[in-house]
């Protein structure tokens, strides 16, 4: 998929987006980690809307996860996994 304007995306799509790439990666992605796969709109994106890819993270609230325990911590912490597995 090629990246297109990131007006396709509400503030919960981000938000989401983070959140899969958490789990696909079991890590935070970074802003090179956004570049590099097309698949997410780039941290531009997150900037323009949250004003830094830290407060995205923090809006999502993964901001404070440790990337060797990350998706661990999100089932463990996060409600939206919670809704999922339920």
């Amino acid at each position: 998929m090629k990246r297109t304007q990131n007006s396709r995306f509400d503030d919960q799509d981000l938000i989401d987006l983070l959140l899969i790439y958490a789990t696909d990666y079991n890590k935070l992605p970074t802003q090179r980690d956004l570049l590099a796969d097309e698949r997410f709109p780039t941290h531009v994106t997150f900037i323009n809307r949250f004003g830094s890819l830290s407060k995205a993270l923090e809006r999502a609230g993964i901001s404070n996860f440790s990337n060797r325990s990350i998706l661990h911590q999100m089932f463990k912490e996060s409600s939206f996994f919670r809704e999922i597995i339920a």
